[in-house]
């Protein structure tokens, strides 16, 4: 204490030494014979009667002045483990990688490592810089942004400060970036045509494999891959559209889809062809025609079956298809499907008979049906008819008033005439029974009559009692007949005489 006036009557007069400061003497009388503590420490009472009270600032502070009442601390990003320091720079720094938000830490342990996400590239500082948009850190106390790892291709992060490169967001399902260290999705591109991509965070697409093709973008899986058609084939990957596959060409087909080679294309087999490119099959040679040959693109390369012969079904690979054309047939033109049958009143008994030389039936005989094989097919005339041609397929009738009771006959004289007293209206009679009598009362004197009017009625004094007569009786002496037409005549009447 110290007292600078006179004259006091209480002890409460004498004035404090101020925080800071000591008086060890007595009986003092001016304020500056108080003695400053020195610098490293500090007092904080008023007072103090001895150097003792001067407190040695403690580790994490420090003093530069005398007769200070506290010590300052060191502040975030540094630290000071001893104690009585009087200067700012005994505080030490933490290191790059570090940081210390707090003020007066007395430890080098007090410095944190910047957590996973950032890094510190200085010393003595209070924070942490974060990894930028589109990167990562995993480790603690790193030093420098080079230890940002950037998010994979296929991947991008909007957020900063990530720890994890499972914290990357992944592109979509058919979408790729093959970009690293991406800020946005707007980075994530559509799959390209010809391409899809059936995973996430993926850096590329994958092409769509060799006989398919993809038309639209953004493709998911490899199920939206179009198979090339029939008739084509695709060897190369990533195609874009329909317009990319091959055609086989002609002479080829191709009835799958979705293959990678020209390998796929097949030969059209022997019997067949292809004259267009892009064909799913080929077509088969005609009926009367065979092809032995592959590969063949026109149809005029299908072989006629011979003069001969015959081929009712198509597609056929050799001539030993072609079937001659069998007994009671005939074929002129090669490339048939049948043969001609022989014709009415003909036969045939060869094989592969190739012009219309078919055997005629003989006069006297005739044939209706066609295709006979045998001369036994031709057959005789009738009773009643006649032939004098060949080849026939009808024999022709005995005129009216004629008969023929014979079979075979070749000429229109053997027909015979009814004889006198008979009659015939119809043709083709065959048996003379046939031929009809004149009645009785009738007659006729003529041979092959064709009507019955051409039996006369026997004149008045004449008969006739048998049919088919060719004259009439005269009445005998003691009879008469007084009308014309009578069968027998009447004797002549008592008292009468004849």
């Amino acid at each position: 204490k110290y007292q600078t006036g006179t004259g006091e009557t209480n002890e409460s007069a004498c004035s404090l030494c101020q925080p800071g400061s000591f008086q060890t003497g007595t009986g003092i009388a001016l304020s500056n014979t108080c003695e400053n503590c020195t610098a490293g420490t500090y007092q904080p009472n008023l007072g103090a009667s001895s150097s003792g009270a001067c407190l040695t600032c403690p580790a994490g502070t420090y003093q530069g002045s005398g007769g200070s009442s506290s010590c300052v601390a060191c502040e975030s990003g540094k630290y000071n483990s001893d104690t009585g320091k009087t200067s700012e720079s005994d505080c030490a720094v933490c290191g790059a990688g570090k940081y210390q938000s707090g003020t007066g830490m007395q430890l080098a342990s007090n410095c944190l490592n910047c957590g996973a996400g950032s890094f510190q590239s200085g010393t003595g500082t209070s924070v942490c810089s974060l990894c930028g948009l589109g990167t990562y850190q995993s480790l603690t106390g790193v030093s420098s942004s080079a230890f940002c790892s950037a998010c994979g291709a296929g991947k991008y992060q909007t957020g900063s400060g990530i720890a994890s490169d499972s914290d990357c967001s992944s592109c979509l399902v058919g979408t790729y970036s093959s970009g690293t260290g991406q800020p946005s999705s707007g980075s994530c591109a559509q799959c390209s045509t010809g391409t899809y991509q059936s995973l996430s965070g993926q850096g590329s697409c994958v092409a769509c494999g060799a006989g398919k093709f993809q038309s639209g973008t953004g493709g998911t899986d490899e199920s939206g891959c179009t198979a090339c058609g029939t008739g084509t084939y695709q060897s190369g990957t990533g195609m874009a559209s329909s317009g990319d596959c091959s055609q086989c060409g002609s002479g080829t087909y191709q009835s799958g889809t979705g293959f990678a080679s020209t390998a796929a294309c097949l030969a059209c087999p022997a019997g067949t062809f292809q004259a267009s490119s892009g064909s799913s099959s080929c077509g088969a040679c005609g009926t009367g025609t065979y092809q032995t040959g592959t590969g063949m693109t026109l149809s005029s390369t299908c072989q006629n079956c011979a003069a001969g012969t015959y081929l009712s079904t198509q597609g056929a690979v050799s001539s030993a298809a072609c079937s001659a054309c069998g007994t009671g047939t005939y074929q002129s033109n090669a490339g048939s499907s049948s043969c001609v049958a022989c014709g009415t009143g003909k036969y045939n008994s060869d094989t592969g008979v190739t012009n219309s030389a078919c055997s005629a039936c003989g006069a006297g005989k005739y044939q209706s049906g066609t295709g006979m094989q045998l001369a036994s097919n031709c057959l005789d005339c009738g009773a009643g008819s006649f032939q004098s041609g060949t080849g026939t397929s009808v024999c022709s009738l005995c005129g009216v008033g004629l008969y023929l009771p014979s079979t075979g006959m070749q000429s229109s004289a053997s027909c015979l005439p009814c004889v006198a007293g008979k009659y015939q209206t119809g043709s083709g009679i065959g048996p003379e029974s046939q031929c009809t009598q004149c009645i009785v009362g009738t007659y006729s004197t003529g041979t092959a009559q064709s009507l019955s009017s051409t039996c006369s009625s026997c004149s008045s004094g004449s008969f006739q009692s048998s049919s088919g007569q060719s004259t009439c009786s005269s009445c005998s002496v003691g009879s008469y007949s007084g009308t014309s037409g009578a069968s027998v005549c009447t004797l002549c009447g008592t008292g009468t005489y004849q």
